[in-house]
Protein backbone atom coordinates (compact mmCIF):
# COMPACT_ATOMS: atom_id res chain seq x y z
CA UNK A 1 0.00 0.00 0.00
CA UNK A 2 1.68 3.34 -0.91
CA UNK A 3 1.35 6.01 1.14
CA UNK A 4 -1.15 8.32 -0.15
CA UNK A 5 -3.45 4.85 -0.44
CA UNK A 6 -2.58 4.58 3.33
CA UNK A 7 -3.82 8.12 4.64
CA UNK A 8 -6.66 7.97 2.35
CA UNK A 9 -7.78 5.07 4.29
CA UNK A 10 -6.88 6.23 7.30
CA UNK A 11 -8.81 9.41 6.62
CA UNK A 12 -12.03 7.25 5.52
CA UNK A 13 -11.68 5.64 9.00
CA UNK A 14 -10.60 2.13 7.47
CA UNK A 15 -7.51 2.01 8.95
CA UNK A 16 -4.50 0.10 7.62
CA UNK A 17 -5.76 -3.35 7.97
CA UNK A 18 -9.43 -3.15 5.61
CA UNK A 19 -11.44 -2.87 8.78
CA UNK A 20 -14.61 -1.08 8.51
CA UNK A 21 -14.22 2.21 9.61
CA UNK A 22 -17.35 3.65 11.06
CA UNK A 23 -21.11 2.24 11.27
CA UNK A 24 -22.77 3.57 8.43
CA UNK A 25 -21.63 4.15 4.83
CA UNK A 26 -22.78 7.73 3.63
CA UNK A 27 -20.72 7.52 0.55
CA UNK A 28 -17.65 9.42 -0.99
CA UNK A 29 -16.06 13.28 -0.75
CA UNK A 30 -13.31 14.68 -1.96
CA UNK A 31 -11.19 15.68 0.48
CA UNK A 32 -7.22 17.77 -0.14
CA UNK A 33 -4.14 15.83 1.71
CA UNK A 34 -0.96 17.17 2.26
CA UNK A 35 2.18 15.16 2.46
CA UNK A 36 5.74 16.34 3.30
CA UNK A 37 7.61 17.45 1.41
CA UNK A 38 4.80 16.73 -2.16
CA UNK A 39 2.32 19.12 -3.21
CA UNK A 40 -1.16 18.99 -2.38
CA UNK A 41 -3.35 16.08 -3.66
CA UNK A 42 -6.97 15.86 -4.00
CA UNK A 43 -8.31 12.22 -3.36
CA UNK A 44 -11.60 10.22 -2.99
CA UNK A 45 -12.66 8.67 -0.02
CA UNK A 46 -15.46 6.88 1.77
CA UNK A 47 -17.49 8.66 4.57
CA UNK A 48 -18.73 7.00 7.10
CA UNK A 49 -20.34 7.86 10.72
CA UNK A 50 -21.57 6.11 13.71
CA UNK A 51 -24.76 5.09 13.66
CA UNK A 52 -26.12 7.76 16.13
CA UNK A 53 -24.70 10.71 14.45
CA UNK A 54 -25.65 9.37 11.17
CA UNK A 55 -29.57 9.27 12.67
CA UNK A 56 -29.24 12.23 14.23
CA UNK A 57 -28.62 14.24 10.71
CA UNK A 58 -32.25 14.09 10.42
CA UNK A 59 -32.71 16.72 13.14
CA UNK A 60 -30.08 19.28 11.82
CA UNK A 61 -31.42 19.39 8.34
CA UNK A 62 -33.13 22.96 6.84
CA UNK A 63 -36.24 23.20 5.28
CA UNK A 64 -35.33 23.01 1.83
CA UNK A 65 -33.33 19.25 3.25
CA UNK A 66 -35.91 18.21 4.97
CA UNK A 67 -38.67 19.49 1.68
CA UNK A 68 -36.30 17.10 -0.94
CA UNK A 69 -35.85 14.33 1.57
CA UNK A 70 -40.06 13.72 2.01
CA UNK A 71 -40.21 14.17 -1.72
CA UNK A 72 -37.66 11.62 -2.88
CA UNK A 73 -39.62 9.35 0.19
CA UNK A 74 -43.29 9.67 -1.60
CA UNK A 75 -41.28 9.33 -5.06
CA UNK A 76 -40.54 5.83 -3.96
CA UNK A 77 -43.79 5.12 -2.40
CA UNK A 78 -43.42 6.15 1.26
CA UNK A 79 -46.62 7.91 0.72
CA UNK A 80 -47.42 8.77 4.49
CA UNK A 81 -44.04 10.29 5.28
CA UNK A 82 -44.29 14.15 6.52
CA UNK A 83 -41.89 16.42 7.91
CA UNK A 84 -42.67 15.31 11.49
CA UNK A 85 -42.17 11.69 10.42
CA UNK A 86 -38.85 11.55 7.79
CA UNK A 87 -36.65 11.09 10.90
CA UNK A 88 -38.37 7.86 11.57
CA UNK A 89 -37.95 6.57 8.17
CA UNK A 90 -34.54 8.16 7.80
CA UNK A 91 -33.29 5.89 11.12
CA UNK A 92 -35.47 2.80 9.27
CA UNK A 93 -32.71 3.88 6.04
CA UNK A 94 -29.65 4.04 8.14
CA UNK A 95 -30.37 1.13 9.97
CA UNK A 96 -30.80 -0.77 7.06
CA UNK A 97 -27.41 0.61 5.39
CA UNK A 98 -25.68 0.13 8.32
CA UNK A 99 -26.36 -3.35 8.86
CA UNK A 100 -25.28 -4.08 5.39
CA UNK A 101 -22.05 -2.02 5.79
CA UNK A 102 -20.59 -3.32 9.33
CA UNK A 103 -21.56 -7.37 8.45
CA UNK A 104 -20.56 -7.17 4.63
CA UNK A 105 -17.09 -6.14 6.26
CA UNK A 106 -17.46 -3.01 4.29
CA UNK A 107 -17.61 -4.68 1.40
CA UNK A 108 -21.61 -3.34 0.16
CA UNK A 109 -21.17 0.09 0.45
CA UNK A 110 -25.04 1.31 0.36
CA UNK A 111 -25.96 4.95 1.92
CA UNK A 112 -29.27 5.64 3.90
CA UNK A 113 -30.62 6.99 0.36
CA UNK A 114 -29.73 3.81 -1.70
CA UNK A 115 -31.06 1.65 1.27
CA UNK A 116 -34.48 3.63 0.88
CA UNK A 117 -34.52 3.08 -2.87
CA UNK A 118 -33.71 -0.55 -2.35
CA UNK A 119 -36.22 -0.99 0.15
CA UNK A 120 -38.56 0.20 -1.85
CA UNK A 121 -38.20 -1.52 -4.84
CA UNK A 122 -38.68 -4.85 -2.65
CA UNK A 123 -41.48 -3.99 -1.42
CA UNK A 124 -43.22 -3.30 -4.73
CA UNK A 125 -41.93 -6.47 -5.98
CA UNK A 126 -44.12 -8.24 -3.44
CA UNK A 127 -47.25 -6.49 -5.04
CA UNK A 128 -47.86 -7.62 -8.53
CA UNK A 129 -50.31 -4.76 -9.66
CA UNK A 130 -54.57 -5.27 -9.68
CA UNK A 131 -55.55 -9.25 -9.77
CA UNK A 132 -58.75 -9.96 -11.64
CA UNK A 133 -60.80 -13.01 -11.38
CA UNK A 134 -63.37 -14.29 -13.79
CA UNK A 135 -66.51 -16.48 -12.23
CA UNK A 136 -68.73 -18.06 -14.68
CA UNK A 137 -71.68 -20.40 -13.64
CA UNK A 138 -72.73 -22.62 -16.20
CA UNK A 139 -76.60 -23.57 -15.80
CA UNK A 140 -78.03 -26.73 -17.25
CA UNK A 141 -80.61 -26.11 -19.83
CA UNK A 142 -83.66 -26.70 -17.13
CA UNK A 143 -82.60 -24.08 -15.72
CA UNK A 144 -82.69 -21.96 -18.26
CA UNK A 145 -86.10 -22.81 -19.59
CA UNK A 146 -87.36 -22.26 -15.73
CA UNK A 147 -86.42 -18.92 -15.85
CA UNK A 148 -87.50 -18.50 -19.25
CA UNK A 149 -91.07 -20.08 -17.89
CA UNK A 150 -91.35 -17.64 -15.41
CA UNK A 151 -90.61 -14.51 -16.96
CA UNK A 152 -92.59 -15.26 -19.94
CA UNK A 153 -95.65 -15.88 -17.68
CA UNK A 154 -94.78 -12.25 -15.94
CA UNK A 155 -94.27 -10.22 -19.19
CA UNK A 156 -96.67 -12.30 -21.75
CA UNK A 157 -99.10 -14.44 -19.89
CA UNK A 158 -96.83 -17.15 -21.94
CA UNK A 159 -94.87 -20.52 -21.27
CA UNK A 160 -92.12 -21.72 -22.44
CA UNK A 161 -93.87 -24.92 -23.53
CA UNK A 162 -96.58 -22.62 -25.82
CA UNK A 163 -94.03 -21.36 -27.94
CA UNK A 164 -93.03 -22.49 -31.20
CA UNK A 165 -89.54 -24.04 -32.12
CA UNK A 166 -88.34 -20.54 -33.76
CA UNK A 167 -89.53 -18.60 -30.40
CA UNK A 168 -87.67 -20.86 -28.04
CA UNK A 169 -84.76 -20.52 -29.90
CA UNK A 170 -84.47 -17.43 -29.87
CA UNK A 171 -85.29 -16.78 -26.25
CA UNK A 172 -82.95 -19.52 -25.09
CA UNK A 173 -80.13 -18.73 -26.99
CA UNK A 174 -80.50 -14.89 -26.16
CA UNK A 175 -80.57 -15.95 -22.14
CA UNK A 176 -78.25 -17.86 -22.35
CA UNK A 177 -75.66 -15.89 -24.03
CA UNK A 178 -76.40 -13.13 -21.07
CA UNK A 179 -75.92 -16.48 -18.78
CA UNK A 180 -72.13 -16.13 -19.93
CA UNK A 181 -71.95 -12.95 -18.43
CA UNK A 182 -68.69 -12.99 -15.95
CA UNK A 183 -69.20 -11.91 -12.29
CA UNK A 184 -65.77 -9.75 -12.29
CA UNK A 185 -63.51 -9.15 -8.74
CA UNK A 186 -60.62 -6.79 -8.42
CA UNK A 187 -58.35 -6.44 -6.63
CA UNK A 188 -55.99 -3.37 -6.23
CA UNK A 189 -53.66 -1.91 -3.68
CA UNK A 190 -54.93 0.48 -1.44
CA UNK A 191 -53.48 3.98 -0.42
CA UNK A 192 -52.45 3.08 2.72
CA UNK A 193 -49.87 0.32 3.40
CA UNK A 194 -50.71 -2.99 3.59
CA UNK A 195 -54.35 -2.98 2.54
CA UNK A 196 -56.13 -3.37 -0.20
CA UNK A 197 -59.73 -3.03 -2.43
CA UNK A 198 -61.89 -5.65 -4.03
CA UNK A 199 -64.05 -4.65 -6.84
CA UNK A 200 -66.95 -6.77 -7.68
CA UNK A 201 -68.87 -6.77 -10.94
CA UNK A 202 -71.91 -9.13 -10.30
CA UNK A 203 -72.84 -11.62 -12.67
CA UNK A 204 -76.35 -12.93 -14.18
CA UNK A 205 -79.11 -11.88 -11.84
CA UNK A 206 -83.03 -12.99 -11.85
CA UNK A 207 -83.70 -9.43 -12.98
CA UNK A 208 -81.27 -9.25 -15.98
CA UNK A 209 -83.08 -12.49 -17.35
CA UNK A 210 -86.39 -10.80 -17.08
CA UNK A 211 -84.93 -7.61 -18.64
CA UNK A 212 -83.53 -10.10 -21.63
CA UNK A 213 -86.69 -11.65 -22.44
CA UNK A 214 -88.63 -8.92 -22.32
CA UNK A 215 -86.22 -7.17 -24.66
CA UNK A 216 -86.40 -10.05 -27.36
CA UNK A 217 -89.84 -11.04 -25.91
CA UNK A 218 -91.55 -7.51 -27.34
CA UNK A 219 -90.36 -8.29 -30.87
CA UNK A 220 -90.73 -11.93 -31.14
CA UNK A 221 -94.20 -11.84 -28.98
CA UNK A 222 -95.57 -8.68 -29.49
CA UNK A 223 -99.77 -9.13 -29.03
CA UNK A 224 -98.80 -11.42 -26.03
CA UNK A 225 -96.78 -8.79 -24.14
CA UNK A 226 -99.60 -5.59 -25.04
CA UNK A 227 -102.06 -7.82 -23.69
CA UNK A 228 -100.41 -9.08 -20.48
CA UNK A 229 -99.60 -5.24 -20.07
CA UNK A 230 -102.95 -4.66 -20.24
CA UNK A 231 -103.78 -7.65 -17.44
CA UNK A 232 -101.25 -6.58 -15.35
CA UNK A 233 -102.99 -2.73 -15.68
CA UNK A 234 -106.49 -4.16 -14.71
CA UNK A 235 -105.27 -5.79 -11.59
CA UNK A 236 -103.21 -3.20 -10.53
CA UNK A 237 -106.25 -1.08 -11.25
CA UNK A 238 -108.71 -2.92 -9.28
CA UNK A 239 -106.48 -3.85 -6.26
CA UNK A 240 -106.34 -0.17 -5.45
CA UNK A 241 -109.37 0.85 -6.14
CA UNK A 242 -110.61 -1.56 -3.88
CA UNK A 243 -108.23 0.12 -1.38
CA UNK A 244 -109.34 3.27 -1.72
Amino acid sequence: MSATDTLKSRISGGGTSGGVGGDVYLGQEERTISVPKRPKTKIIVDKTANLADAIAQAYTWDAKQRAAFVAKARSLGYTDTTDLTSPNLWAMAVNGASEWYKNSQGKVKITPEEYLEWYAKSKKSEYTGPTTSKTITNYGGAQIRDWINDGLMKKAGRTFESLDDAERSQLYQAVNEYLQKSAISTTRKGAKEGTTITEVTPGPTIAGVEEVISKVGKDVLAPDFERQQRINFASWLSQNAAGA
